[in-house]
């Protein structure tokens, strides 16, 4: 592969992570419960790629669909069950042991990798991955809930959905990625009806968030994001993928004036400055890779 498709599937996933990232906004603005923003968000987010879908294949939907198959199928609904729990775990550990839980999923994807996709993350990533583990646990530690085992059980479920989502991802390059959204998006607008026991009427003043976070910012953030795994690998796009939290946090201060603390900037430098180091160096030692080749095409 060539080193500019390694930069521009990290830039790709980067921009998909920037958009992504109001997810938490939008959703605290709606003021909605996890399972009632669960299912409008999932229902939006079909719907968009319901309309969308037919446009961008020019009609091939159910030939499309079929060559997704069971993977394509695989990936939504571990997309989607990585969201319901997620907000079910928040409410029963807090967001910041959340959080750092969910720092976990960079290495739990290169593990997942090691095993079913025989891919090796460089030692620069394995590192980097640890930073950012240990920078958010300093961050957010503070302020964790007390331990409530069955909550963290739960909360461990969402990084190996994730990581087993772009793990599958990696493997199937072909899986279409609107696929995807619209089969994670449907499977959680039913999943999360029923466990609001299908109480689900929001106000349109509040209802209008959720609006815009299944029809703009789900859609085209995870097609981004889930598109960088044809470029790059399952570990370094989760990886990539864990600036969410921390793009959040300052979208949060932008939209509602709530500050960071001086704990939370300092911690979001390092893990920016971390995962930028690691980028670069990637793309760098595949030039050398490429270069190499070209030089020697006989030891390619």
């Amino acid at each position: 592969m060539k080193a500019t498709h390694v930069l521009s599937g990290s830039i790709m996933v980067f921009l998909g992570v920037m958009v992504y990232a109001f997810d938490t906004l939008l959703i605290n603005l709606s003021g909605a419960s996890g399972p009632v923003a669960g299912f409008w968000r999932g229902f939006f987010a079909f719907l968009c790629v319901s309309i969308v879908f037919p446009i961008a294949y020019r009609g091939r939907v159910s030939a499309t669909l079929g060559s997704g198959g069971l993977p394509m199928l695989l990936s939504g609904v571990l997309y989607g069950i990585g969201g319901i729990v997620y907000s079910n775990s928040v409410s029963l550990i807090g967001t910041s042991m959340s959080l750092i839980l969910l720092s976990l999923t960079p290495i739990i994807t290169s593990l997942f990798s090691i095993v079913l996709l025989k891919e090796h993350p460089r030692k620069i990533t394995w590192l980097t991955m640890v930073v950012c583990f240990i920078t958010v646990s300093i961050m957010f530690g503070s302020s964790a809930a007390d331990l409530y085992i069955p909550g963290l059980f739960l909360g461990l479920v969402t990084p190996i959905a994730l990581s087993l989502n772009f793990v599958n991802l990696r493997a199937h390059p072909a899986i279409p990625r609107l696929g995807v959204t619209m089969t994670g998006g449907l499977f959680a607008a039913i999943a999360c009806s029923a466990m609001s026991g299908f109480d689900l009427a929001l106000p349109f003043d509040r209802l209008r968030y959720l609006l815009v976070l299944g029809m703009v910012v789900i859609p085209v953030g995870q097609f981004m994001i889930t598109s960088g795994t044809r470029f790059i690998s399952a570990s370094e796009t989760t990886l990539i993928n864990s600036l969410e939290c921390i793009i959040g946090m300052f979208y949060v201060f932008i939209f509602t004036s709530v500050a960071p603390s001086r704990t939370e900037l300092v911690g979001a430098l390092v893990i920016l400055s971390a995962i930028a180091v690691n980028v670069v160096s990637g793309n760098h030692t595949h030039a050398k890779k490429l270069h190499h080749r070209i030089r020697h095409p006989h030891m390619a």
